[in-house]
């Protein structure tokens, strides 16, 4: 019966021991394993905050490169205006170029010089009396230029409407090809410088000159220098 006791006791006592031992294991498992889980959160607070990190710098990344971005392009923009902006000079130029040649073929044409404005030009600085002009037909000749049938394209004779003066200037114009000093010297030996009633020219005050296809004969004894003179200055 003792040992039966006995028996019993010491199972009793293991029993004891068995389960203290349970329960101290206990909370080394539970702090073990809150240690555990605090790892664990710390290790995910640690890639939370690795994870933010990233996150910070990528963002930070971008917010640069879009700055990058938008200094860049308005440069971009500026220098192709620059290069695509037309020359004002050159287009001044090939417009005042335009302007000159357009000028030169538009221009007309110079209007051959009148026997009437030539005579006008003659008397330039002459205190003129009373003359009057008179177309000089081929029938007239002999009487104004001293040679009948002579040839020409045109003549003018300015003379005094007082026949007692003796004055008369004559405008010829011949055709090209003609023997002009073969001209002028017939004129000058057979003109009559006596024409007018009681008065008249000296012959050595007879002056028969030509500039280009127009001839001149003066019959003057005061003024027939500068009358000869005005025609070689304004005859064209």
């Amino acid at each position: 019966m003792k040992k039966i006791l006995g028996v019993c006791l010491a199972l009793s006592m293991l029993m004891a021991f068995t389960a203290c031992a349970s329960q101290n294991s206990v909370p080394d498992t539970t702090e073990g394993s809150i240690a555990t889980t605090q790892q664990g959160g710390e290790t995910s607070l640690s890639g939370t905050e690795s994870t933010t990190g990233k996150t910070d710098s990528t963002t930070t990344l971008a917010e640069t490169t879009s700055e990058t971005s938008q200094n860049t392009a308005p440069s971009t923009t500026k220098s192709s205006t620059t290069v695509t902006r037309p020359s004002k000079g050159t287009t001044t130029a090939a417009t005042k170029s335009t302007t000159n040649q357009t000028a030169a073929t538009t221009k007309p044409a110079e209007e051959a010089q009148s026997l009437e404005d030539l005579m006008e030009l003659v008397y330039t600085d002459f205190e003129k009396p009373m003359l009057q002009n008179v177309q000089i037909s081929p029938e007239d000749t002999e009487y104004y230029l001293g040679v009948k049938d002579l040839q020409f394209e045109e003549a003018l004779a300015s003379e005094a409407m007082i026949t007692s003066m003796a004055h008369s200037v004559c405008l010829v114009r011949v055709a090209d090809g003609t023997d002009i000093e073969q001209m002028k010297k017939d004129i000058k030996e057979n003109v009559n410088s006596f024409k007018w009633i009681c008065v008249g020219v000296e012959k050595e005050n007879v002056i028969v000159d030509n500039v280009g296809n127009t001839i001149i004969l003066i019959l003057d004894n005061q003024n027939r220098q500068l009358l000869h003179e005005n025609f070689l200055q304004y005859a064209k």
